[in-house]
């Protein structure tokens, strides 16, 4: 696109202002959904603002990227299982995105029980780019009404879920060990990744 500058007795053709004011401009949309209707063909370096995150989104050449919001928090629900579902409350878990970086923090505690030697997982705010095997994602620590305190890193399972490694071997927590949820349990996590798109 051309980045021109005007003199007096220029002439305005379409072309010219489609190729320099409507692709170079920012324009707002209430939704990705309506941005992505409205855009059928977006260009290479694009901005959109999205008025129902407060994100500005910009595109790549292939895919929408959302930036931001940059100083806020959203609510987040994670949902923890082990086989089972256990009853749950969330307390203060939030997640801010800065580009495609997502850093989240919750806590969860339990008032129902899991499944005994079941891993312990735990959704993502946010679904995650393909993690390399193994990779860590964050921290958690794990308070036991039954005394089996355990602290260590939160790992990739999929792109929209992890489990917690409790010591340095690779072990999962309530897989590896005899850890089962129990009511009064609670799990804090701080999570930084980087998302999808």
């Amino acid at each position: 696109m051309p980045y021109t500058t005007l003199v007096a007795g220029t002439s305005i053709l379409a072309s010219w202002a489609n190729a320099s004011v409507r692709d170079q401009v920012v324009t707002p949309f209430a939704t990705t959904a309506a941005r992505d209707s409205a855009i059928s063909s977006p260009v290479d370096g694009m901005l959109a603002a999205i008025t129902d995150t407060d994100a500005l989104s910009y595109y790549d050449g292939s895919a929408w990227n959302q930036i931001g919001p940059l100083s806020e928090w959203t609510t987040w629900t994670p949902t923890v299982t082990q086989s089972s579902t256990p009853t749950q409350a969330t307390a203060d878990s939030r997640y801010t995105r800065i580009g495609r970086t997502i850093i989240a923090t919750g806590l969860i505690t339990f008032t129902g029980a899991g499944t005994a030697s079941n891993a312990i997982i735990c959704t993502l705010p946010v679904t995650a780019r393909t993690p390399t095997t193994g990779t860590d994602l964050g921290t958690y620590s794990y308070f036991d009404s039954g005394n089996t305190n355990r602290a260590g890193s939160a790992r990739y399972v999929s792109t929209t879920t992890c489990n917690f490694i409790y010591d340095g071997f690779g072990n999962v927590m309530g897989n590896g060990d005899s850890l089962t949820i129990a009511s009064g349990d609670a799990l804090r996590v701080l999570f930084m990744y980087e998302a999808a798109a």
